[in-house]
């Protein structure tokens, strides 16, 4: 009975302190929850057992055995980091096993993108980034490197895209970097993964530009919390997935990393109450607006959104000093950078869906700064 009465009384003490534990916090909570569901589905995963209910099956199929126990792993050990009360870094294991995730699915194809006859390495079906990687050899062997390239519309030719998009040169020195730690990668090799690894930067960009922006409103915990979610659907979207997998570098790839990046700094130079730092994160801003410009046209995106979001600030009186010194800084970099690729400030200033909208913007603003900021 004595024994028994131990027994009674150690799992109480047991089960006392898994309470303690879970009940620490709301995200101890939610992250041991999650992890139980994850560790439940890759279980029947492994197994091989079906649930029976469609959904339930498609969620079990998400992922391979390997990325549930993976996930699992990193629930439990956000979990642990939010017992600490570490709320800094307990997204930290979601967020790398997110990358590493969308890293593994957009190379699943990886072993069908060889030529069977060669052993070579060969780019999926899709034309564009065939030109492309036709681009990097000439930039590698430093052949046909005229404004005009003769193998595209013969026997007139075209403008190159050497000299007009930033891509070739992208999955060049991609290869170079690479070929610094292996000798076995070559330029078609570097084209193949160029677009895996443009996303994955582009997922950090978008994850960290959404948690700067929220936090404008929300706390730190719940901002990271949105940021999560919102890089999470980002990375499974079908429409994203097609345009970023291996073996297809296609324009949007590299597009969305200097998107994304452009959005972040526009934020933090919000951010900011010291000027300098204002001027800085504007510059930058602009910088990668100014980027994605000689890559994708979808830049226009960029330009029209900033230019609306600061006229309705300056509409509704919402620091119109900062906002006046965020966007001229901005625009100051983008249109030096988008001046370098017309050659001509008339294009840049009759642009009314892109940097001319963003430009009239900021002249009203000027002239009323002008007017009744420094004469009244």
């Amino acid at each position: 009975m004595e024994d028994d009465e131990g027994t009674i009384k150690i799992n109480a003490q047991s089960l006392e302190k898994m309470k303690k534990y879970f009940l620490k916090n709301n995200f101890v909570l939610m992250f041991s929850l999650l992890a139980f569901f994850s560790l439940f589905f890759g279980i029947f995963n492994i197994l091989g057992i079906s649930l029976k209910v469609g959904f339930l099956v498609q969620i079990t199929n998400l992922f391979t055995p390997f990325l549930w126990i993976f996930l699992t792993i990193s629930l439990v050990i956000s979990g642990i980091l939010a017992y600490f009360e570490k709320y800094k870094l307990m997204f930290l294991p979601i967020i790398i096993w997110l990358l590493f995730t969308t890293a593994v699915i957009r190379t699943s194809n990886i072993s069908g993108l060889k030529n069977e006859a060669t052993g070579d390495w060969v780019l999926g079906p899709d034309l564009d980034p065939f030109l492309y990687l036709r681009n990097a050899f000439e930039i590698s062997e430093g052949k046909n490197l005229g404004k005009i390239d003769m193998m595209r519309y013969a026997p007139l030719g075209a403008a190159s895209y050497i000299h007009s998009n930033l891509m070739p040169w992208a999955i060049f020195y991609i290869y170079k970097f690479i070929s610094m730690f292996s000798n076995d990668i070559s330029l078609t090799s570097a084209a193949v993964i160029a677009p895996v690894i443009f996303f994955v930067i582009s997922t950090i960009g978008l994850f960290f530009f959404l948690y700067t922006l929220f936090s404008f409103k929300f706390s730190k915990e719940k901002s990271l919390i949105i940021a999560t979610i919102a890089s999470f659907f980002y990375v499974f979207i079908p429409s994203m997935l097609q345009r970023t997998i291996a073996g297809v570098p296609e324009l949007e790839s590299l597009g969305m990393m200097w998107f994304w990046f452009a959005f972040l700094f526009f934020a933090l130079a919000w951010k900011q109450d010291s000027k300098r730092r204002m001027i800085i994160y504007g510059l930058l801003a602009g910088f990668f607006a100014g980027a994605m410009s000689w890559v994708w046209g979808g830049y226009r995106y960029i330009y029209m959104t900033l230019a609306l979001a600061v006229f309705l600030c300056f509409i509704f009186n919402i620091e119109k000093r900062k906002n006046l010194i965020v966007f001229g800084s901005f625009l100051f970099s983008g249109v030096i950078i988008e001046l370098a690729k017309t050659k001509s400030i008339i294009p840049i200033l009759t642009g009314f869906s892109d940097v001319g909208f963003a430009l009239s913007i900021l002249f009203i603003m000027l002239i009323n700064f002008i007017l009744f900021e420094i004469f009244f």
